[in-house]
């Protein structure tokens, strides 16, 4: 069972090691030897300074792990990663729902939010096709 909660101060630095291997995971194949790897002391800093700041930042958890996260600042969403195992299993759209209501809650207009519901709708496909290789490459 996922659990999708607020991040605590005291999970900063197993988030920043999530964020370091999901990022990875998700641009080294589309990036190749030009992709590079986010510094786990940089990632720390970064969600440190979020929380600081009041940002809204979830966790999901699986078996007392981090399995993904998501981040939400003023009327915008900053990040949404799963570890690769994690992924297609409706908790990437779990997170963003909350996400959406955590912006909803903070007074971003109705209007902003569906464009990333329809959006959201469209992910799996627009990865798949970012994943395969380009035609005539």
């Amino acid at each position: 069972m996922i659990e999708i909660r607020d991040a605590t101060v005291q999970e900063i630095p197993e988030l920043a090691r999530a964020h370091v291997k999901a990022d990875w995971d998700t641009h080294a194949p589309l990036f190749g030897a030009e992709a590079y790897m986010l510094d786990v002391t940089d990632s720390e800093g970064r969600w440190r300074q979020a929380l600081r700041s009041g940002n809204v930042l979830l966790l999901a958890i699986r078996n007392s792990a981090i399995v993904g996260f998501g981040h939400c600042y003023e009327d915008r969403i900053g990040a949404l990663y799963l570890l690769t195992p994690y992924h297609r299993q409706g908790i990437g759209g779990a997170i963003l729902q909350k996400l959406l209501r955590a912006l909803y809650g903070r007074g971003t207009p109705w209007h902003a939010l569906m464009l990333w519901r329809r959006i959201s709708r469209r992910l799996p496909s627009i990865l798949h096709m970012a994943h395969a290789p380009l035609v005539g490459a």
